[in-house]
């Protein structure tokens, strides 16, 4: 959702969470370094630190999730669906007495000058990438996810950084200290593999 959000308004300044595991996250830390983004927590056993988005909670049960009926929904997508249409046709239209007489919407475009945009989706999935780290195998591979990848044998018995998106495998980067720039690898061919000349076997 992040993500999403980042490519439709913008960068933010600074994020701001409470204290669960996903926002406590590596992941999540990495991410806001890349984009030059503050990540700050709410304090343990505060509410009222969090009043803000318990309001907004409090208008989201009180007006969509009232007005909604369960039968109609088809599925997840379809709540979800729903749930943006009435966000954005009705949540950020209206005035709210907080914003001093303006919509979120209008108080947003206020700061037109001060936005900060990635326009290109590649370059911000791949700040999102999660990583972990791996040892290549005297075979230029590495097994990751149960899956085997081949890499280039510059790799070969160096501990490498993996980068992937866990809900696409068919491709993953590989980089290391030496060659810190990402490259891309796929899930390896058996039969191809079998058939590479690697230079500790060259006579």
């Amino acid at each position: 959702m992040l993500k999403k959000a980042i490519l439709k308004r913008g960068i933010p300044k600074r994020v701001f969470a409470d204290n669960g595991k996903i926002f406590d996250s590596l992941q999540l830390r990495l991410v806001c370094a890349s984009l030059g983004v503050l990540l700050s927590h709410a304090r343990p056993y505060s509410p009222a630190s969090k009043g803000k988005i318990e309001r907004v909670f409090r208008t989201f049960r009180t007006q969509f999730l009232s007005a909604l009926d369960l039968r109609k929904l088809q599925s997840l997508a379809d709540l979800n669906g729903k749930f943006l249409s009435y966000v954005e046709s009705t949540y950020n239209q209206k005035v709210h007495s907080s914003l001093n007489g303006l919509s979120p919407l209008e108080r947003y475009l206020k700061d037109k000058e001060r936005f900060r945009f990635i326009r290109q989706k590649e370059l911000l999935d791949r700040i999102f990438l999660h990583e972990t780290m791996r040892r290549v195998s005297q075979d230029a591979t590495i097994t990751f996810s149960k899956k085997v990848y081949e890499v280039p044998q510059k790799f070969i018995g160096r501990q490498v950084t993996v980068q992937y998106d866990p809900e696409d495998l068919s491709r993953v980067y590989v980089k290391d200290l030496n060659f810190p720039e990402p490259v891309m690898v796929y899930p390896v061919q058996a039969v191809d593999n079998s058939k590479i000349p690697r230079k500790q076997n060259v006579r």
